[in-house]
């Protein structure tokens, strides 16, 4: 069966956003995939995800933000070297920083209206895509766009609890990615305490005319709600 358009940018998303983060971050979004875990994931994952998304979205990309991909798959290719494929080589190595500079670049590239496509209807998606868990809320509008968002929400909190397991965060402050409740007696008494306190969200513009994104919100006041 085919994948959908959407699946294909999730993954997409999903894999080049890795490459952009931290060392210690990216790491820990792949390895609960892997077993045996391996480094090279990262690279594949990428790799695989933006082939079969340039199947479906090629026409919707610019020249420039398809040099801006490429760039990213051309540093990876580069790395010829076993010990540039280490878990301390990811955290720390130069060759990984220049990754991960290229991935935000192509990021930033990806996020700006360009001229030159072919179909603009396919730019316009790519344009609109989200990158950081705050700006999907924005994103939300139906069930599809919600249960999308609950799964960044899981992938995050499974990201989060793998860099605490690693590397402790302090007691009296929040846990990895800012997670302020952990336990879902907390998570749901930090949601409904912004629910009331904010009118469900009326208050900071979240419109009871698209309940969904006033239930995502809802959903992620109860990571960071105090």
């Amino acid at each position: 069966m085919a994948r959908k358009p959407r699946d294909l940018a999730w993954q997409f998303r999903e894999a080049l956003s890795n490459l952009a983060a931290p060392g210690a971050e990216a790491l820990a979004a792949i390895r609960d995939r892997y077993i045996p875990f391996t480094v090279h994931a990262l690279a594949t994952e990428y790799e695989t995800a933006l082939l079969q998304l340039l199947e479906v979205f090629r026409g919707g990309f610019s020249e420039c933000q398809l040099d801006a991909l490429f760039r990213v798959t051309e540093l990876l290719d580069a790395m010829n070297d076993d010990c540039l494929w280490t878990e301390q080589a990811v955290r720390a190595d130069t060759a990984w920083e220049r990754v991960r500079s290229a991935a935000k670049a192509a990021i930033a590239s990806l996020g700006t209206r360009q001229p030159d496509v072919v179909d603009r209807s396919l730019a316009d998606e790519v344009n609109g895509w989200k990158w950081q868990l705050h700006q999907m809320i924005d994103a939300v509008v139906d069930p599809s766009t919600l249960l999308e968002f609950v799964r960044a929400l899981v992938r995050d909190s499974e990201i989060s609890m793998c860099l605490e397991a690693e590397n402790p965060a302090s007691a009296y402050g929040p846990r990895a990615l800012g997670w302020e409740n952990v336990t879902v007696n907390r998570f749901l008494d930090a949601a409904e305490s912004w629910a009331q306190s904010t009118k469900f969200g009326e208050t900071q513009g979240f419109s009871p005319a698209n309940p969904w994104r006033q239930f995502a919100a809802f959903l992620y006041c109860g990571k960071i709600y105090e």
